[in-house]
């Protein structure tokens, strides 16, 4: 019984240790790739572009909403907001995966 408190005790501290570093870095790295992504999603015709006007990350995924502005026949003007998130395919791991939500 006392081995195997000697086993689980250090593996139980090793796991919420990693999960906390993977946390970490799902909220404080560098999200640029997620950026254009989601960007991209939102306005892929020519003639579009969008403005981050919001940006918001937790541990298990991230929000973005962009106004969109169109140029049709020389004329500029906005088309709304859209919202994007993006979430990792596993909670902590994988690749992100954006989905338009409006």
């Amino acid at each position: 019984m006392s081995n195997a408190r000697s086993l689980i005790r250090p593996l139980v501290a090793v796991t919420c240790i990693g999960l906390t570093a993977l946390g970490l870095r799902n909220t404080y790295a560098d999200n640029a790739e997620e950026k254009k992504l989601a960007e991209q999603l939102v306005c892929s015709e020519p003639g579009c572009s969008a403005r981050l006007i919001s940006e918001s990350r937790s541990a298990i995924g991230q929000s973005f909403a962009f106004q969109i502005v169109e140029t049709k026949a020389g004329r500029t003007q906005s088309s709304g907001v859209a919202h994007v998130e993006c979430a990792r395919q596993l909670i902590f791991l994988g690749a992100y995966h954006c989905e338009r939500k409006n």
